[in-house]
């Protein structure tokens, strides 16, 4: 052995002078110990033949539900049912019905059995699964089932549903043809800048009010820009009572008829159901009463059937490079509409959609009084406005609350949005091209019409208004605040509300007979002089890739199967979950 090493040395100290030791040592010392190790340790162990990890022996799964493999070598997996499984270390499968010996071979010898129970899927009513990705796979039992997707993602995506059968349903028929152009009101509260001014004072009320016939100017928006001052309106008042004032343009000529109607409208039913419901606004002019002021430039326009303006609760100042500017202020609470005319032919200036303006612009009125309160309260630098799509959409439902939501135009806005659900955002989008419009108004008076019903149907009457009203949040956070749920729960629920046609118990309005919810399955109905469809959702083709706003729901054709049905989605694009719905029919 001494020669052996002495032998080393003299091989070794060449190499490293060359530089050459440190590639051939290793080849080398490899060689040296190979040749010093006896034969018998030498010689390599047999190999493993392998065992199943996981899962254990005996496990149960639900038909459908993916398993994972695993065995401590690369094998052959082999199943008495479905047969070659495949080959690897690990594998991830979804077996077929029954009990599974579950195997590992060698050469075609079985090295390790396991047995796996595959259940049928439980038997419900409802089914979800969260596409965040591509290939998601759902296993239901037979049946039919009605399809929903539900995005909560802030971009649009393009989503495709398959299934090993497919029940393809006809689509509903819409008529383009009905398309609304004029929106109820402007928007125009929502947009008028107002903190910096200083507030109307209310120190005293008034102990003068005006008399029958007497005339007096309103400042008044230009409604074909949507701001800035116009002339002025030159009205008479033709109704006074205990709660309201009512202001006819000196250029409109209306029947002593309409007037009587309209103000035995509002002061024996309007204010006090809207107090009821609502709840008081502030008296900015300090009378006691609402005034409302009925002019033709609505009517001429074309632009829109009425408004509320917050500039009215601020003081007066045409001082416009001042702070204080604030030019259209009447320093007073109220409404501005069209004139009613129930004999022209267009319907949006009846008098019925007249009725349901004054309810929907009363909201906006009584909501900004909360934003108001709280922007004084709080000592806040600006208002907090409501985002658009809910403050329009409560202003929607006080229609229908009032009982016009079919003959004031409700119904048309309803039907408009059946047929466009999936493009409807139910909700503030950063994307510039999902903004107000007929469709959202219609998706979300149902969405808040539905939350309503369902808190009185707990016995809990204007819990969810109050609660709304009270609330410092805004959007969607405030709905959440004010039905204890979150927005992926309640859009989930409202798309099963919508879905399937049920028979729901409808109110019906004590001073108008019309329904107080509208049914999106009430079937054909007239509004705005028009016929519309409220037949459900319109039924989209899944089977190919169909694009989903955020924040909307598609509603798919139903799949069905007579075995067990293997429901396949796959998305492109976008943001966020999309979540499948299928319900059984």
């Amino acid at each position: 052995m001494h020669s052996i090493i002495v032998k080393v040395r003299h091989i070794i100290l060449p190499l490293i002078k060359t530089g050459l030791f440190l590639p051939n040592l290793i080849f080398f010392t490899g060689f040296l110990l190979c040749a010093c190790v006896p034969q018998q340790l030498a010689e390599d162990p047999s190999p493993d033949p392998g065992k199943i990890e996981s899962p254990v022996s005996g496990a149960i799964v639900s038909l459908g539900q993916r398993i994972l493999l695993r065995s401590t070598s690369i094998s052959d997996w082999y199943s008495s049912i479905d047969g070659a499984l495949g080959t690897g270390r690990t594998l991830t499968i979804s077996l077929s019905l029954g009990e599974h010996v579950v195997s590992i071979r060698d050469k075609s010898a079985i090295v390790d059995t396991i047995l796996i129970r595959v259940l049928e899927p439980p038997l419900l009513d409802r089914y979800t699964q969260d596409i965040q990705g591509e290939g998601a796979e759902l296993i239901l039992p037979s049946g039919s089932y009605s399809t929903s997707l539900i995005s909560f993602g802030s971009s649009d995506s393009s989503v495709q549903i398959s299934a090993t059968e497919y029940g393809p349903a006809s689509p509903v028929a819409i008529d383009d043809t009905s398309r609304l152009s004029l929106q109820r009101d402007l928007l125009f509260w929502a947009t008028t800048t107002t903190h910096g001014k200083t507030l109307v004072k209310q120190s005293a009320r008034h102990l003068i009010t005006a008399m029958i016939g007497d005339e007096r100017q309103f400042r008044f928006v230009n409604l074909t820009t949507g701001s800035g001052n116009d002339e002025p309106v030159l009205a008479r008042l033709v109704w006074s009572s205990v709660s309201v004032d009512i202001w006819l343009d000196s250029e409109a000529s209306l029947s002593d008829e309409i007037i009587k109607s309209m103000g035995m409208y509002l002061n024996d039913f309007l204010i006090p159901h809207h107090i009821a419901t609502w709840g008081q606004w502030i008296d900015i002019d300090r009378n006691g009463k609402l005034s409302v002021l009925c002019t033709l430039r609505f009517n001429t326009s074309g632009k829109a059937v009425g408004l509320f303006n917050p500039s009215d609760f601020f003081a007066f100042s045409s001082d416009s490079s001042s702070s204080e500017f604030n030019p259209l202020s009447n320093e007073m609470d109220i409404l501005y509409s069209a004139c009613p005319d129930d004999v022209g032919s267009n319907a949006n200036f009846w008098i019925s959609t007249v009725f349901a303006t004054l309810a929907h612009e009363f909201q906006h009125l009584t909501s900004f009084s909360e934003v108001y309160r709280q922007y004084v309260e709080d000592s806040l630098p600006v208002p907090v406005f409501e985002e658009s799509f809910l403050e329009e959409g409560l202003s929607h439902l006080a229609e229908n609350l009032a009982g016009y939501g079919f003959s004031g135009g409700n119904s048309a806005f309803v039907a408009r949005y059946l047929a466009r659900t999936e493009s409807t955002p139910l909700g503030t989008v950063p994307s510039v091209i999902y903004g107000d419009s007929v469709e959202r108004r219609g998706g979300m008076t149902l969405l808040l019409s539905w939350l309503y019903e369902n808190q009185n149907s707990n016995g809990q009457t204007n819990f969810f208004l109050n609660t709304l009203y009270k609330s410092r949040k805004r959007g969607w956070k405030r709905i959440e605040e004010a039905t204890g749920m979150n927005r992926e729960q309640i859009l989930e629920d409202f798309a099963s509300f919508l879905a399937r046609d049920r028979n729901i118990p409808i109110r019906v309005h004590p001073y108008t007979g019309e329904p107080v919810m509208i049914d999106p399955w009430a079937g054909e109905i007239e509004s705005f002089g028009m016929n519309f469809s409220l037949s459900g959702p319109m039924l989209k083709d899944t089977s190919s890739f169909m694009n989903i706003a955020p924040l909307s729901i598609l509603f798919g054709q139903p799949v069905a199967g007579q075995d067990y049905l293997r429901v396949y989605s796959e998305r492109i694009g976008g943001t966020g979950i999309i979540r499948l719905l299928l319900e059984r029919d």
